[in-house]
């Protein structure tokens, strides 16, 4: 299982949410470039970044941030929030990032979704398929597309999507543990799929239940910054 440390960016800082409230935000002061350089020197080979203005927004906010961190090319680099154009993933994919996050793009065009995958390839775009009370959350969190998550992600993946991300917004940032058995059961109906989990986790002992539901990744954030999980320990799971 591919461990994601992450960073959320809001007016170009490393900041975290609780459930997704932006009135909750948190500023951490280490800038998002020394933070990717501290994982890639700490050995990890994977990060997690999200431009939360831009999915606020609806387009991208935080360039300067966003070229900071993609310079650290050691690096394979999954991000989103605020993904909406051709020119932005393009623009992306030049500046070294490996995967393009689409929310609210695939909720609300599955059309357009489809174009997407058929000019990038299945390799280079993940699919968040966030959810809250069993419906799908998308433009920050704050709007539905009436979908459960499981028969989203179900439709997706039927047009040929293999790499997912599916946050539990009720637990994302309270550090009370991941939603476990919800990730298990997506996984006992699509078994081939590359589901990345996010939301909840506290501790390394979250980390292993999780890697024993054979995820494909998990993306690790809030727990970090406020050092309840060790990097050197994290980066050996």
């Amino acid at each position: 299982m591919l461990i994601l440390p992450a960073i959320d960016l809001y007016n170009g800082r490393c900041v975290r949410l609780t459930q997704g409230e932006f009135s909750t935000r948190k500023e951490y002061k280490i800038l998002p470039a020394e933070m990717a350089a501290l994982f890639a020197d700490k050995g990890f080979k994977h990060l997690h970044v999200v431009d939360l203005e831009g999915a606020e927004n609806g387009a991208i906010c935080n360039w300067d941030s966003i070229r900071s961190i993609l310079s650290e090319s050691r690096l394979k680099i999954q991000i989103g929030g605020g993904i909406r154009k051709t020119d932005d993933i393009d623009k992306l994919l030049a500046l070294g990032a490996e995967r393009i996050i689409l929310g609210s793009v695939a909720s609300n065009s599955l059309d357009f979704t489809k174009k997407l995958l058929l000019e990038y390839g299945k390799e280079r775009i993940v699919i968040a398929a966030d959810f809250k009370d069993d419906s799908v959350l998308h433009t920050g969190w704050k709007k539905g597309n009436n979908m459960s998550p499981l028969f989203f992600i179900e439709s997706l993946h039927k047009m040929g999507f293999e790499y997912f991300l599916s946050t539990d917004i009720r637990r994302d940032g309270v550090l009370k543990g991941p939603n476990t058995d919800y990730y298990e059961s997506i996984l006992r109906k699509l078994p081939d799929l590359k589901l990345i989990a996010s939301g909840g986790i506290s501790s390394l002992d979250d980390i292993r239940r999780l890697k024993r539901s054979d995820l494909f990744g998990a993306i690790v954030g809030k727990a970090i910054y406020e050092n309840r999980i060790p990097l050197d320990e994290l980066v050996k799971i």
